[in-house]
């Protein structure tokens, strides 16, 4: 299954592009993740700069995915897949 998104943001792509490589969630808990949906938690390159090649993980209160960054073109397109995981819902 291929999964694609794209989202419009009314900012410059510098301020939300960091965000994909380097976040870290509010405390939130809205009505979804109160019934079991994963919460993400934070999201981080597992060898510290963003690359293809390199490795973006996911954590969520259930557990991380892994990431390997496929296509990167800075402040305008990311493309990854999900290669391991350890949440239940991962298939």
């Amino acid at each position: 299954m291929k999964l694609q998104s794209r989202w419009v943001f009314e900012c410059l792509p510098g301020h939300v592009w960091p965000h994909f490589f380097k976040a870290r969630m509010d405390e939130a808990r809205p009505f979804l993740f109160r019934l079991g949906v994963p919460k993400p938690l934070s999201c981080r390159v597992l060898e510290g700069a963003p690359a293809v090649g390199n490795t973006r993980q996911c954590t969520t209160d259930k557990g991380t995915i892994n990431q390997p960054i496929l296509v990167l073109e800075p402040n305008r397109r990311l493309t990854y897949r999900m290669q391991e995981s350890t949440i239940w819902c991962r298939a």
